[in-house]
């Protein structure tokens, strides 16, 4: 994960619509393979660390309608699991 975050983060904060569609889909590849590799705990920082922090500078800062259909795809693919769903609602709520 430390491999992606600085990647993740940078096309995340960008404005350009393939810049974030590769953020989306490497976020959504490193959740997904990160959780299933990683037990609870490194999952759980990874998300804390990295994913939960791109994810709030993109719908804080840089989606835009072209991108928005690939942001729903991550959050739909990456709360396939209760506890990434609870992150999520989290992030929703500050």
């Amino acid at each position: 994960m430390s491999v992606l975050a600085p990647h993740i983060s940078r096309l995340a904060a960008s404005h350009e619509e393939s810049d974030q569609r590769a953020a989306a889909e490497l976020a959504l590849g490193a959740s997904r393979g990160f959780s299933r590799a990683a037990d609870f705990k490194r999952a759980s920082d990874a998300w804390q660390q990295t994913l939960l922090p791109a994810i709030t500078a993109v719908l804080t800062r840089s989606v835009t309608q072209e991108t928005l259909a690939d942001w729903e795809a991550f959050v739909s693919g990456a709360t396939n699991k209760v506890s990434k769903l609870k992150s999520l609602i989290r992030l929703r709520s500050t």
